[in-house]
């Protein structure tokens, strides 16, 4: 059932490219939580963050100026335990397993990985639902 309920929404979502935020996305932030970075992402674009697992807590500073998402996004996950990828509108993030065969925490072992526009090739997504 949710493989049906995530086929839908995916379905629904409105079509978007990294580029169609104007002017691109500019940040001047430092010592602050990754959550109030998003916040602050969010405000700026058409983007909706959707979180399973990782931590967003701990503080991080990031400077750009009319950038693009993937950049933005680059600059802020790359290097880190969080997975990320783009469809539409939804930015999705994850924590990133010791390895993709990694299936501890599922319940009958199943890897699902994470596609979509803008979905690094380095950081695909694996959940164990």
């Amino acid at each position: 059932m949710t493989g049906l309920f995530a086929a839908v929404l995916f379905l629904a979502m409105p079509s978007a490219s990294a580029q169609d935020t104007a002017g691109g996305i500019t940040l001047d932030m430092s010592g602050v939580s990754l959550e109030e970075v998003m916040d602050a992402i969010e405000a700026q674009s058409q983007y909706l963050f959707l979180n399973d697992g990782a931590d967003i807590g701990h503080a991080v500073s990031i400077k750009v100026k009319d950038a693009d998402i993937e950049s933005v996004l680059g600059s802020l996950f790359d290097g880190t335990d969080i997975n990320w990828g783009i469809t539409g509108t939804s930015i999705y993030i994850s924590r990133r397993h010791s390895s993709p065969a990694d299936t501890s925490g599922a319940e009958d072992g199943t890897i699902i990985g994470m596609t979509g526009v803008g979905c690094r090739s380095n950081a695909a997504a694996y959940y164990g639902k």
